[in-house]
């Protein structure tokens, strides 16, 4: 399969295919890495919101989603996940014409 396809599936895949392995594991691991913490992240942050949201108080003023859930933490992890994507790709294209 042509590598620049699947770099475009799951960023590192076409380095690995072209044995460039330290390579393939760097991009993989860490666009993993961000995508899985983004998702710790909002998972945190929604069940804590929906914590709030069940032992309401009726006294107290219950928070903006937006201040339980970290969406500015959530959205650069998202982000740098997406930039190490087309990193991976962009590279395996450069590979691809050097060979």
């Amino acid at each position: 399969m042509n590598p620049v396809l699947l770099s475009a599936m799951l960023p590192g895949m076409g380095h690995l295919s072209m044995g460039k392995k330290a390579l393939g594991m760097l991009f993989l691991i860490s666009s993993i890495t961000f995508v899985g913490l983004g998702l710790f992240m909002f998972i945190k942050g929604y069940l804590a919101y929906l914590d709030l949201a069940v032992n309401f108080d009726p006294n107290a003023a219950l928070p903006k989603p937006g201040e339980v859930i970290k969406i500015k933490e959530m959205i650069i992890l998202f982000a740098t996940a997406i930039v190490i994507h087309f990193t991976s790709i962009i590279h395996t294209i450069h590979l691809t014409k050097k060979v």
